[in-house]
C-alpha cells in the first residue's frame, strides 16, 4: 500500500498537472464531455475579452474561473477574493470577462458536464456560435 503522502501528491498531480489547451486570439474552442481537460491557457493582450457560451440546457451549470496572473495555473473557487482571479458568471448561458492580460493567464472550468464554446479576442467580445 502506498503512503498517504504519496497518494496526496499523485492526486495533486492529476488535478493540477492537466495540460492547458492554448486558446488563440479570435479563435473558438468547442468543448464537449469527450474533449480534453477544461483548462485553457490565455494569450497576452492589453485588453483581452474571454467569452463563454453553453451549447445546451443544463440543470447543473459549469463555473468558469479566469486569472490574468500566469503564476496561478489553475484558478478555482478557492482563489476567489485573491487578486487577479475572477469568476465569469453566466446570464442565459452566456458570460464574458475583459481585462488586462499582460503575461497571459488561464481559464479553468469546473462541473463541465455540458458542451460549451469559449473564445478570446483583443477586439472586444467574441461572437460565439452556440449551435451545440
Amino acid at each position: 500500500m502506498l503512503p498517504l503522502a504519496l497518494l496526496a501528491l499523485i492526486q495533486v498531480e492529476l488535478v493540477y498537472g492537466q495540460q492547458a489547451v492554448p486558446l488563440s486570439l479570435d479563435g473558438l474552442y468547442n468543448y464537449n464531455s469527450s474533449s480534453r481537460s477544461p483548462l485553457f491557457s490565455l494569450p497576452a493582450a492589453s485588453n483581452l475579452s474571454v467569452s463563454v457560451a453553453l451549447c445546451a440546457d443544463a440543470t447543473s451549470l459549469p463555473r468558469f474561473f479566469v486569472t490574468n496572473d500566469s503564476t496561478i495555473p489553475h484558478p478555482s473557487q478557492q482563489y476567489l477574493g485573491v487578486s487577479d482571479v475572477y469568476e465569469i458568471t453566466l446570464d442565459d448561458g452566456y458570460g464574458q470577462w475583459s481585462g488586462i492580460m499582460d503575461n497571459g493567464g488561464y481559464l479553468a472550468v469546473t462541473n463541465a458536464q455540458v458542451p460549451f464554446e469559449v473564445g478570446a479576442s483583443d477586439q472586444g467580445e467574441c461572437s460565439l456560435r452556440t449551435s451545440g
